[in-house]
């Protein structure tokens, strides 16, 4: 232990722990980090023996001290190991912490984005709420119109509130009182019962019709003073505030008589802008218009104008348009002068106007070059007022300041704007809203039609936009011919309930009068009365009709215009599109009746259609130019002053009793008498019988005489009128004379096919008469069918039952393809008589009539239908002074063709029995003459015969009055010959009779008479295939455009089986529009019971029209 501590104690004294100053330092003279604290103990000598005690002592110490600094560097090493551990959790907490505090910056920044969606969805919402808000308010305000108030009436515990306002509306308009049900919707009181005041009542009408009307009859009306009670408007809170606002300025108003119309009712050209229309939409609205509509297409939500055409006369020669839909223009011929129409939607730049107005400038002055016309005007919105001041609210000008460019723009085209011009200091605004008002829209005229025209514009309000309308009517200068258009019952009204009760009411009236003395007399009221009633209840109706319409278009807008409609709102819609439709389709069926059109099938409702026909026909009918004197004239009195001389000269008898009694007596003996049977029931009284059965004669939705009462108002109330109108014909049959009335006519006059329409000579006169004078006729033409076929020969095939016209064809056609069985050098003379039916002299009918041994009553009554009566000729704006009617029997009247082919029996029986004239011999038979009504053929020995033939026709007609027409006779004959003619009448290879061609070379007829027409036919079928018809309707239409055109022609030829086949396939091809047959023809030609839809197959259809030939001719073989 000794040695031990000895060698631990020289360690330590090696490391001199206690040590000396220059222990101190290191070797590099820097100072010990490791030396102790201490300070140094002062070196002296000391004793041995104390120095082993102090050696003991030191040890002892030092070991201790060692000890001690063992346990303190253990101490400071855990307090290390801690502390680093530490820092090192610190560490790695820091960088958590700033890891999270990143993480909080995006989280922040994302909230910011959030926040800021929610802002603008909150600002979405707050609109969409407004705007809901608005609609809403909208619809309760829209919804209002149909209520009216009714205030101060008494209020009892167990009343019926709906009866008892009712009984006041009865009161108030005693005409509702068999409707008073149909017109209230609902009736109840609102708000708290209060015992001091009643509370008010709410009444909803079905139709604001007659809510508007009951209102207006309120005001001043009696009963609301007996009652105490009133009745106002349903209004909003807003609406009553803005009324009490508006007040005092509506009063202001009123003292100055201003007042704003909705007009443009009856209106030729209607101008839209910012329609906001496609391509997509062109056939929505020509289809809800009814008439031509023309587009300049813009898009969707912007832009478009559009020109609507109602019951124009005159004929569109050019249409151009932009591509952005900001003009349109329109050239268009009326009366054979040409105007030229512009609608333009301006821009909101002056930039963009500028240039518009320059492009359409351009377009002017070359349209005006092309057609040399000035005739222009334009209308629209033009964006650009006239004056700065006088048309614009607030003006920032204190005088007037004319705006340039719309200013240059009139000066460099001679335009004027025609409402300030006649209103040249009148401030009055076109467009408006809740701060500013302007004149915008405008009427353009070049100053050259202020010449010709007078001119009225007006501006007064429109519904459903913020713009104004802008009417202007136009008439020409000194116009003293006032449009004379007779009045047409319309047959609409028979569905009308009241309106066939008001006029059973008047029948019984009259009927039963003591002061009417007579039934003519009564009639002839009646008449007068009917047509009074019926004018003003169609203008009431139109009224009703006008307002249900802008009420249901009003809703539609309603509807449509929702964002998020419910099944309600469109189930809404679908029934108010219905009625619309309903009303559309009344509209269609007047213009399909004048158009004389056919319903292709229950969809085809088109009413743009129909009108396009019933303008067509009535352009065809115009008389717009006529040839005078070889000189086209335009001119409407030149014309209408021509045409009358014209028909009064044609209608003045220069009957010759010498030469009518000289004719008749030569072929007296030859004239049949009609035996007592057929006689007596001639000349037997009127019976109610006959009557019944005249009426069932009488057409439909024909065009009626001058009283303008149709057939369909006849067959309505024929058992109210029927006693009366059979005392009114048997006075008439006893007395013979006709009431004024029924001796009147109105001539239309036809152009005839292929003729040129402005000579005079080439119309046809139709004659309009009154359905009571055709009942009449009806009667005894009845009566002339019983026994009219014993007195006629075979040779005349018109009008006759058991007769028909392809005898007469084929009797011509046989002749030519038998020829080589004909010896005669024969000649087939086809006449011609000059206005056959408008030229046969009364008198004459009359000795026939006597002649064939009819009864005194018979005659007499025949002497009464022509005694004294009158006509007039329709003109395109009025009609002629009316003229006597001398002579000519009227087109139009039902037994004019019996009368009329009694006459042309006295020419058969001349001619046959003429031994002068040789006739033609066929296989040992003498033929003669052929007639079909006026048409008549003669049968010819040699080229000899046809002189003899004309002179001695020439008696008959200076006996009868109907002379020839030389100039459209025509030969043909039977041999070859080198004749060209024969008493300057041409021979020709190739004639058309009675519709069919005839050519001497019988291989060219089916050529000439089926290619024409089935080429015609075809294009007809293909403008149909344009339009979405059902197979049905297709299957009709082959029927209608085609079969009808060649059924004519198939009875009188042979068809080879390449037509045949051809007109097949025309026919199918157009059924399946062009595209795979899905069904055999012989499938698609049975009837329906049987899974067919019954169309036809030609080759069928060309067999049994054959068969039905063979089938007639074995039952009547004297006639061939």
């Amino acid at each position: 232990m000794a040695k031990a501590n000895s060698k631990a104690h020289k360690a330590l004294l090696t490391h001199d722990y206690l040590g000396s100053e220059n222990m101190d330092t290191n070797s590099r003279g820097n100072k010990n980090p490791l030396s102790s604290p201490c300070k140094a103990t002062t070196s002296h000598k000391k004793q041995k023996g104390e120095e082993e005690t102090d050696s003991n002592v030191s040890n002892s110490a030092l070991l201790a001290a060692i000890e001690g600094l063992q346990k303190m560097m253990e101490s400071f090493g855990a307090d290390l190991k801690q502390n680093t551990l530490s820092i090192s959790n610190i560490a790695k907490a820091v960088e958590f912490n700033s890891a999270e505090i990143q993480d909080c910056k995006e989280k922040n920044k994302q909230m910011e984005k959030q926040i800021t969606q929610l802002k603008t969805t909150n600002e979405v919402l707050t609109k969409k709420v407004d705007n809901f808000e608005n609609k809403a308010s909208n619809l309760d305000r829209y919804q209002r119109k149909w209520n009216l108030r009714l205030k101060g009436l008494k209020e009892d515990k167990e009343e019926d509130t709906r009866q008892s306002v009712s009984d006041i509306i009865k009161k108030i308009q005693p005409s509702w009182k068999e409707k008073v049900d149909f017109i209230l919707d609902s009736v109840h009181r609102i708000g708290p019962k209060n015992p001091d005041h009643p509370r008010q009542v709410i009444i909803q009408f079905t139709s604001r019709f007659y809510r508007d009307e009951l209102w207006r009859s309120t005001k001043q009306h009696p009963t609301c003073r007996e009652l105490n009670i009133r009745f106002a408007e349903d209004l909003t809170k807003e609406d009553r505030e803005a009324r009490l606002a508006v007040w005092p300025r509506v009063e202001q108003a009123r003292k100055a008589g201003l007042k704003t119309t909705f007009k443009g009712k009856n209106v030729t050209f209607t101008f839209l802008q910012e329609t906001h229309s496609t391509h997509e939409d062109s056939n929505f609205w020509t289809k809800q218009w009814g008439d031509e509509a023309f587009f300049s297409h813009g898009s969707s939500r912007s832009a478009g104008v559009a020109i609507l055409l109602k019951n124009f006369r005159g004929k569109i020669t050019s249409i151009e348009n932009d591509i952005v839909g900001r003009w349109l223009i329109l050239t268009i011929n009326i009366e054979n002068s040409i105007f030229i129409l512009v609608n333009i939607y301006g821009y909101n730049t002056l930039t963009q106007n500028k240039i518009l107005l320059e492009e359409i400038g351009l377009r002017l002055d070359h349209l005006k070059a092309k057609h040399s016309t000035n005739n222009v005007l334009i209308g629209g919105d033009f964006n650009l007022v006239q004056d700065e001041f006088l048309d614009r609210w607030p003006s920032k000008y204190e005088i007037s300041y004319p705006n340039p460019l719309f200013t240059n723009f009139c000066f460099e085209h001679n335009f004027m704007d025609i409402w300030r011009h006649l209103n040249p200091v009148t401030q009055k605004f076109s467009w408006f809203n809740s701060t500013n008002k302007s004149r915008i829209d405008h009427w353009l005229i070049t100053n050259d039609l202020l010449l010709l025209y007078d001119f009225i514009s007006d501006i007064s309000a429109a519904p459903l936009t913020d713009h104004y309308l802008i009417s202007l009517k136009i008439k020409p200068k000194n116009n003293t011919h006032r449009i004379n258009k007779y009045w047409k019952f319309n047959s609409c009204l028979l569905q009308n309930d009241h309106y066939c009760k008001k006029i059973k009411s008047l029948i019984t009236d009259i009927v039963n009068s003591k002061e009417l003395n007579s039934p003519t007399t009564k009639w002839e009221f009646l008449k007068y009365k009917i047509r009074q009633l019926s004018i003003s209840f169609s203008k009431q109706l139109k009224n009703e009709l006008q307002v249900l319409e802008l009420d249901i278009i009003q809703k539609l807008n309603l509807y449509c215009n929702k964002p998020n409609p419910s099944e309600i709102d469109k189930q809404n819609v679908l029934t108010l599109q219905i009625k619309l439709d309903n009303m559309y389709i009344q509209k269609t069926k007047g213009a399909f009746i004048r158009s004389r059109a056919k319903w292709i099938e229950e969809g085809e409702k088109n009413t743009a259609y129909f009108c396009n026909l019933e303008k067509r026909r009535q352009q065809r009918n115009s008389i717009n130019s006529l040839l005078i004197n070889n000189v086209e004239s335009t001119d409407e009195k030149l014309i209408g002053q021509e045409i009358f001389n014209f028909y009064q000269n044609l209608y003045t008898s220069k009957f010759s009793a010498p030469n009518s009694n000289a004719f008749l007596n030569h072929i007296d003996s030859f004239i049949p008498k009609i035996d007592d049977s057929f006689q007596n029931t001639c000349e037997k009284e009127i019976t109610m019988s006959e009557l019944d059965k005249a009426i069932k004669r009488l057409a439909i939705n024909k065009a009626p005489g001058p009283d303008g009462l149709t057939g369909n108002f006849y067959r309505h109330f024929w058992e109210d009128i029927k006693p009366l109108l059979f005392e009114v014909f048997s006075e008439i049959f006893n007395n013979s004379t006709l009431p004024p009335t029924m001796r009147q006519g109105i001539i239309i006059s036809i152009p005839k096919p292929g003729k040129d329409p402005r000579i005079i000579e080439n119309r046809r006169p139709i004659t309009l008469r009154n359905s009571d004078y055709k009942l009449l006729t009806y009667i005894f033409t009845l009566r002339l069918q019983s026994g009219i076929s014993d007195i006629v020969s075979e040779s005349q095939s018109g009008f006759l039952k058991g007769r028909s016209i392809h005898n007469n064809i084929r009797l011509v056609m046989d002749l030519i393809e038998y020829k080589d069985l004909i010896t005669d050098n024969g000649f087939i003379l086809f006449l011609d008589f000059y206005k056959a039916f408008d030229s046969v002299e009364h008198q004459f009918i009359f000795s026939v009539l006597e002649r064939l041994g009819f009864g005194t009553n018979f005659i007499n009554l025949i002497k009464g239908l022509y005694d004294n009566i009158n006509s007039c000729v329709i003109l395109p704006k009025n009609t002629t002074p009316r003229f006597n009617i001398n002579v000519g029997i009227p087109q139009g009247c039902p037994i004019s063709p019996y009368l009329f082919i009694l006459v042309t029996e006295m020419l058969a029986l001349y001619l046959k029995n003429c031994d002068n004239i040789a006739k033609l011999n066929v296989l040992g038979t003498d033929l003669i003459i052929s007639q079909l009504a006026d048409d008549t053929t003669l049968f010819l020995k040699d080229s000899k015969q046809i002189s003899i033939a004309i002179q001695k026709i020439q008696l008959f007609s200076e006996a009868s009055g109907l002379n020839l027409n030389l100039k459209k006779c025509e030969l043909l004959a039977i041999h070859d010959t080198m004749l060209k003619e024969i008493h300057n009448i041409p021979i020709k290879s190739e004639v058309k009779y009675l519709g069919v061609t005839i050519n001497k070379n019988p291989k060219l007829n089916s050529v000439l008479n089926f290619e024409n027409k089935l080429k015609e036919g075809n294009s007809k079928l293909n403008l149909w295939l344009q339009r979405d018809l059902s197979i049905l309707g297709r299957i009709y239409l082959t029927k209608m455009e085609c079969l009808s055109r060649l059924i004519y022609p198939t009875c009188n030829l042979a068809l080879p089986n390449y037509l045949i086949k051809k007109i097949n396939q025309t026919n199918f091809n157009f059924i399946w529009r062009n595209k795979p047959h899905y069904l055999k023809k012989a499938h698609l030609t049975k009837e329906i019971k049987d899974g067919g839809l019954k169309a036809i197959d030609f080759e069928c259809l060309n067999g049994t029209l054959k068969i039905n030939w063979l089938k007639f001719w074995l039952n009547h073989p004297d006639v061939f």
